[in-house]
């Protein structure tokens, strides 16, 4: 079996890197051949996985003309395709792969409804799976199609809590020592809403007088504007808290990250988590949210945005949702959630003043992540793979049925009527 994977590269530091790893370390348990359209990676990792790297210029920063060109000039001559990716890259992809290639996909949901029609229409004809119940239930709802979810998993022998000795020592060693820490690991993107983490502290500063607050994002301060991100220590000094927000020095430009775990001299991810007191992640969506539960892994209180899988997630460990303030249409006409720095604020204030309620969240979090086991991942996605193999192939998609939404597939219409939608505020629903 020759499986070419296409999405983040399994050899990078993105979460659906991470994701991506474990897929290619089960493809090879089984003998089967891997090669990799290099997603977010402009030159070939050193690794000893034995995986072939197909690498794209730097103007195409998700191998989508990479991809052409393995699959035009037979670089690689693959018996199926595994992407992962969110449901316009998925799109966008499935584009370029020969109808009689098999393919199989596993997309998170960012967001509800499903709208764009070219979405609608590929999403009704590829196999593929998601990562959260809430995606399961959106893709049932939007497009009439009963699909299968599978958590993420946590490595677990990586992201630990530390012991209250190592942990003082690490924090004495960080600065932090008497502070209260709020840590965010995220891209500097702007469905983070990172600035209004930033406003967020400037208002506990300024308007609570909470003075020992720190905040400190786990994020490239600035990479040329990728996905719309900020320059973030301009964001802070305009705020007045640039003392107030620290950033990590290794982190320098895009792609570029700090060991999964670490030491006193090159404190690692899990050693910056497990020694903040709160974790928080303001994000617009999250189709699923890795770094909030390997925060819940290290025995860190968890606060994010009460929409979507990312609420799922925090919501199983006792994390605390932030209700959103109001809503926006992204472009591909799903919703996103807009939080108000104020009630960022008063939830890590109200946490800080509550240790009890902070202890209670830390035991929850640490019982509800053993349920995020990478074995049940790698598990089903080789089993996804066999099964999409074995089939016969497929009817192709035909340009009307993208015209005309692919009403011939089943794929219901949208009807929008205004609802509360029980995990984050009032949100247009749509139904058949």
């Amino acid at each position: 079996m020759k499986v070419l994977m296409v999405g983040d590269s399994p050899l990078g530091k993105t979460g659906f890197g991470r994701v991506n790893q474990h897929a290619a370390r089960a493809f090879l348990s089984k003998g089967w051949d891997v090669a990799t359209v290099t997603g977010l990676m402009f030159e070939a990792a050193e690794t000893d996985l034995p995986i072939k790297q197909f690498v794209p210029d730097s103007n195409d920063p998700m191998g989508y003309l990479r991809l052409i060109k393995v699959l035009e000039d037979k670089e690689y001559e693959p018996d199926v395709i595994y992407m992962t990716g969110d449901p316009g890259s998925v799109t966008g992809m499935s584009a370029v792969i020969p109808e009689a290639l098999p393919f199989f996909a596993y997309v998170p949901i960012e967001g509800e409804p499903i709208v764009n029609m070219h979405w609608r229409t590929i999403l009704g004809h590829i196999e593929f799976m998601t990562c959260s119940k809430y995606g399961q239930e959106v893709v049932k709802r939007d497009i009439g199609k009963d699909i299968d979810f599978v958590y993420h998993g946590v490595d677990h022998d990586v992201f630990t809590p530390m012991t209250d000795e190592d942990r003082a020592v690490m924090r004495d060693r960080l600065g932090w020592g008497d502070k209260f820490v709020v840590v965010c690991v995220s891209q500097n993107v702007r469905r983070k809403q990172l600035t209004r983490l930033i406003e967020a502290v400037s208002i506990l500063k300024h308007q609570y007088n909470q003075k020992d607050v720190l905040l400190y994002l786990h994020t490239v301060p600035f990479q040329n504007h990728w996905l719309e991100g900020w320059n973030l220590p301009e964001v802070a000094t305009a705020f007045a808290i640039q003392q107030s927000v620290i950033f990590n020095p290794l982190m320098t430009g895009f792609g570029k990250a700090v060991p999964e775990l670490g030491d006193l001299d090159v404190p690692g991810l899990r050693e910056l988590v497990a020694a903040a007191d709160l974790f928080v992640l303001p994000s617009q969506v999250e189709g699923f949210g890795l770094p909030i539960a390997e925060a819940m892994a290290c025995g860190t209180p968890v606060a994010v945005t009460k929409y979507g899988a990312g609420w799922e997630v925090a919501r199983l460990g006792g994390g605390v949702g932030i209700e959103p303030y109001d809503w926006e249409v992204h472009k591909s006409g799903t919703r996103y959630a807009n939080l108000n720095p104020q009630d960022i604020a008063k939830v890590i204030l109200s946490l800080k003043r509550d240790p009890r309620k902070m202890a209670r969240m830390r035991a929850q979090g640490l019982e509800a992540v053993k349920q995020f086991d990478w074995s049940a991942y790698e598990e089903i996605v080789v089993g996804k793979i066999e099964k999409v193999c074995s089939r016969p192939k497929a009817e192709p998609v035909i340009e009307e049925q993208v015209s005309q939404g692919r009403q011939e597939a089943g794929s219901p219409p949208l009807v929008l009527r205004e609802s509360t939608v029980e995990d984050g505020g009032r949100q247009a629903e749509p139904s058949a």
